[in-house]
């Protein structure tokens, strides 16, 4: 443990740091349990994640970049902790009380491919939560961004798009979805480069990107009814 006492001013103490030794998050933690998993996919938690990968975070800080309350924290930060996806990594005494303060547990939280698995027993709670937390916590995000006015449905352009949101169907072979899903791969792998080049650039925001890709049920797509048809229809 390192302490760190910091000097007196005007006759007062200022606050007292305690630092623990390990502070810096690990390159992975790897959820291969149920319960991880269920204490990981919930859209508040991992708002506080995200807020926690720009550097460690008290509740209260928490609670002001969440628009919310500290007492609505706690119980999520008690959680996120017992399961190790977050750790405290120094206190400081304020007036008597003991404040902590809390950081990512690592960088990257692979989820294990037996919890994804429908063959697994696990596999029949662990997709559906992990399917229910990403999608949750996107149209949470999309939708304190439209609160805010970050996002503008009425203003964006073709000019200057900072949105978009689309769910469509295509008819592909395996070959060509194969291909797409590569493409789609690339494609995310220069959307998460562009952090090394672009935030040097003043006007520079954190962009989320939620993809799925997915072979369906339906054998054919839905047909749109032909010129002659909806003719007929009318003049019935």
């Amino acid at each position: 443990m390192i302490v760190i006492y910091t000097t007196m001013y005007g006759g007062r103490m200022a606050e007292e740091f305690q630092t623990e030794e390990h502070t810096e998050p690990d390159d992975k933690f790897e959820i291969d349990n149920l319960e991880t998993l269920k204490a990981m996919a919930d859209p508040q938690r991992l708002r506080i994640m995200e807020e926690m990968f720009e550097g460690p975070r008290t509740v209260k800080q928490l609670a002001a970049a969440l628009d919310t309350t500290p007492t609505k924290l706690y119980y999520h930060i008690k959680i996120m902790e017992e399961h190790g996806l977050i750790r405290v990594v120094s206190t400081r005494v304020v007036s008597g009380i003991i404040e902590k303060l809390y950081h990512i547990r690592a960088y990257s939280y692979p989820i294990n491919k037996s919890l994804m698995s429908m063959s697994e027993s696990s596999g029949d709670d662990g997709f559906p939560t992990i399917i229910s937390g990403v999608l949750g916590h996107t149209g949470d995000e999309i939708a304190r961004g439209m609160k805010s006015g970050l996002i503008d449905m009425k203003k964006d352009s073709k000019e200057h798009r900072t949105f978009m949101m689309l769910h469509t169907l295509s008819k592909l072979s395996p070959q060509k979805a194969h291909d797409f899903i590569t493409r789609f791969e690339a494609l995310m792998t220069e959307f998460n480069d562009c952090s090394d080049t672009e935030t040097s650039e003043p006007d520079a925001r954190v962009y989320g990107l939620t993809v799925a890709c997915y072979p369906t049920h339906h054998i054919n797509l839905p047909t749109k009814p032909r010129k002659e048809e909806k003719e007929e229809k009318g003049n019935g």
